[in-house]
Formats: C-alpha cells, structure tokens, sequence
C-alpha cells in the first residue's frame, strides 16, 4: 500500500509538470513493466518501445494524473492496450506480408542497430559538451549522483550543478532531436532524463 501512495505523489508532482518526479516514476516502474511486456510481446525490444510510449503517455496526459486514484494500475493499462493494439497490428501485417521473404530475425537485427545508432548519437551528443557541462552529466547521469552530492564533489553550489546539467540535457536533447527527428519528450525518456 505504501508503494500505491508514494506512486500517488509523483503523480500529483508529474501533473504539476515536474521532470524529477517523471524520472523517479520511471526508473520505479520500469523494472516491473519490462519482463511484464516482454511475456506479451516476446521481444524485449519491442518491450523497451512499449515502456517508452506508455511513460510518453503519460506524460502528455500528465494534468490528469492527480485525478489517477490507482497509478500502477493506470500505468499498466496503458501498457497492455499498447501491448494489445501492437499484437493486433503485427498480426495483420503478418498476414498481408505472408508471402514475402523477411525473417523476424533480421528485424530484431535492424532495431538492435537503431538502437545502438541512437546510443552513438547520444555519446556523441556529450562528446560535444564544454568539459564542466560534460562532468557534472556524467556524474549526474553515470554516476547516478544527486545535485547536492555533484556540488559537494566540484566544490560549486547546487544552483550551478542545476543550471549547469539543464543547459546540458537541453543541448544534448536539441542534439538529438536534430539527428533523429524525434519528438524532444521521446528524446528525454529514451535519455531517461
């Protein structure tokens, strides 16, 4: 029951429109959803996608979240009527493509590629950094270390590490979107902020 509650605050936080508590909900749920949607979909990549749609979902539906007395469930539905209308889909395009000659195989190789094409931008992206921007991103999203924890380590104030990483996820995200064509809410969740 705790858990239910704690996900009912980062949902009022998210429809309040703060990006902490999406990333705290995100990185919460994920673990849980992956192996979810992998047995409906049989395809971890897909599952990954489908993770990524649903907190999309959310997101651009976010004023709504504070109305949400079940965030789990809620979360969950989203995943399986996108889990739903995927299987429905392929298996129509399954039986309009009977005939042709395309394995599964080379598709999953096709999306491992995007996906590793996406991960070099991304690198490439903090490569471009000034240095101290590039620092104080990889200590906040490698490291995985808080604003305070970053200041503390430089010897600057917390201030400057948020306004410091914020210039650089926008760069980064501005990057991207430049590269791919995404959307830059698709570009923050597949940064998982």
């Amino acid at each position: 029951m705790q858990g239910s509650a704690d996900d009912k605050v980062l949902f009022n936080r998210i429809a309040e429109g703060d990006e902490e508590a999406f990333t705290m909900l995100f990185h919460k749920h994920t673990p849980k959803l992956l192996p979810f949607l992998i047995k409906l979909t049989r395809s971890e990549t897909q599952a990954k996608e489908m993770i990524q749609e649903t907190f999309l979902q959310l997101w651009m539906n976010r004023e709504k979240l504070a109305a949400v007395e079940n965030p789990p469930g809620w979360i969950y539905t989203i995943a399986s009527n996108l889990s739903i209308n995927w299987l429905n889909k392929t298996s129509n395009q399954r039986r309009i493509l009977a005939g042709l000659p395309v394995s599964r195989q080379a598709d999953d190789m096709n999306q491992d590629l995007d996906s590793r094409e996406l991960d070099g931008i991304i690198q490439k992206a903090v490569s471009l950094l000034p240095e101290r921007r590039q620092r104080m991103y990889r200590l906040s999203r490698e490291a995985d270390l808080s604003h305070k924890e970053i200041a503390e380590q430089l010897g600057v104030s917390v201030n400057t590490v948020k306004s410091t990483i914020g210039e650089a996820l926008r760069f980064i995200h501005q990057y991207i979107s430049e590269q791919t064509g995404l959307s830059m809410i698709t570009v923050i969740i597949l940064l998982r902020l």
